[in-house]
């Protein structure tokens, strides 16, 4: 890397640092290189971007990997994010000042100058308004994205009237290529408005959105019931710009494109990683918690939430039963709780009582169901079973037969009895 390739990187690092904090410096060089590497070997750049200060061949970078077919089938998943990237080094260089000049004392300068943008950043992020001094920076994006900010919180729209006001109110002229480059930086929400990324969360759900914080959560747990995320969020402040969960679901896509993924699942929409199934996704979650679960016997489900909050009551349970024969709800004392099946109390021969019951209904030849294999039980251990043991359901129950029984044969609940399983090639 040459030493005006690393002056120009590092100024661009830091003006990235003041218009978009919350985008990671070494993504936005990642997926600028994807188009960097096609542009130099199609000719489209002669020399590496960040030795590109040329703004008509930058525009041309621009349009190359927003628009070009060949770019877009060899790069489905990224081209977007490095249209977008894109778009952010254009109005970079359209701002840039002269970079051949002091270029080798730019490190110890930048240095400086990031504290201090951080700062200044960070107080713009804080009172929800730009620095006035933004206005008077030279470039038309900057000022156009400072307004924005300052007139436009509630939803941008990009309409004529609108347009033409804000040509009038700065005095400068928004073409396509503008409006083009201004869209890849906004979130669009479904109805049409966009936002400036800040509008959508406060401090404390930045702290919960943010591309770190769901990778991490999500290679814990496997995967996030969007529900659980949402109430999390609206719990924390109200949001002009997000209204529901589909909302957030657009936003968490249009910042995370390229790592996160949703679907169906557990009765509602679940938040994955990019490549992973959501069975994939729902089998890990259920093996973390069932661990959890097993490590303790017995957990109350208020204390479970409280672990795993990005989950609902609705979805834990879906969760649980449909996923692992291992964890079985039971309620104690009106509060529902969630154990281990070998942790309920039964007595020691329970196995041994199981498979005799088997075994003389084949006998007497009487179709083990549900309700037989219980009256049964019932009377073997003297003791009404389900009363006992605090059973809520059948499908419970079944669980706890398939769990306990020992028997020679291998036997399947089918249509409601635990009968034998057959070799269907014999």
């Amino acid at each position: 890397m040459t030493e005006g390739n690393k002056c120009v990187r590092e100024r661009f690092r830091i003006w990235m640092g003041k218009y978009a904090p919350k985008l990671q410096f070494d993504n936005v060089c990642k997926f600028l290189s994807i188009g960097e590497s096609f542009c130099l070997d199609y000719g489209i750049l002669r020399k590496p971007l960040f030795e590109t200060i040329d703004l008509q061949e930058v525009k041309q970078f621009v349009k190359t990997v927003s628009n070009n077919k060949i770019f877009r089938i060899k790069n489905k998943r990224t081209y977007a994010e490095v249209a977008r990237m894109a778009s952010w080094y254009y109005a970079f260089v359209k701002e840039m000042p002269d970079v051949e000049e002091d270029c080798e004392q730019v490190s110890e300068e930048n240095l400086v100058a990031e504290q201090t943008v951080e700062a200044e950043s960070s107080a713009m992020l804080e009172d929800g308004q730009a620095n006035s001094e933004n206005k008077s920076l030279g470039d038309p994006m900057v000022r156009i994205l400072c307004e924005i900010k300052e007139q436009y919180a509630n939803g941008f729209r990009f309409d004529d009237t609108v347009l033409r006001l804000m040509e009038y109110n700065l005095q400068i002229g928004i073409g396509v290529a503008e409006q083009e480059a201004l869209k890849k930086m906004l979130f669009k929400r479904s109805d049409g408005l966009y936002f400036c990324v800040e509008f959508a969360a406060n401090e404390y759900q930045q702290q919960m959105i943010t591309e770190q914080a769901m990778l991490g959560t999500l290679e814990k747990l496997g995967c996030i019931d969007l529900r659980a995320l949402w109430n999390q969020y609206r719990s924390k402040g109200q949001s002009v710009c997000l209204r529901n969960e589909s909302d957030l679901e657009d936003f968490l896509m249009f910042m995370m494109p390229n790592s996160i993924r949703l679907a169906n699942a557990l009765k509602t929409r679940i938040i994955k990683k990019i490549g992973v199934s959501g069975l994939e996704a729902v089998e890990k979650a259920c093996d973390t918690i069932v661990k959890a679960i097993e490590l303790k016997d017995c957990v109350t489900q208020e204390d479970l939430l409280a672990e795993y909050p990005f989950f609902t009551e609705e979805s834990l349970r879906e969760l649980l039963e449909k996923n692992t024969d291992r964890i079985v709800p039971i309620e104690i004392n009106d509060c529902w709780c969630y154990q281990t099946v070998e942790t309920m109390g039964f007595d020691y021969d329970f196995s041994e009582r199981i498979d005799n019951v088997l075994v003389e209904l084949d006998e007497l030849s009487i179709p083990p169901t549900v309700e037989v294999i219980h009256a049964f039980l019932s009377k073997s251990i003297g003791r009404n079973l389900r009363r006992e043991y605090s059973i809520p359901d059948e499908k419970t129950f079944r669980r706890i037969i398939s769990v306990y029984y020992t028997g020679v044969k291998e036997r399947e609940w089918k249509s409601g009895r635990f009968v034998e399983v057959v070799d269907e090639n014999v």
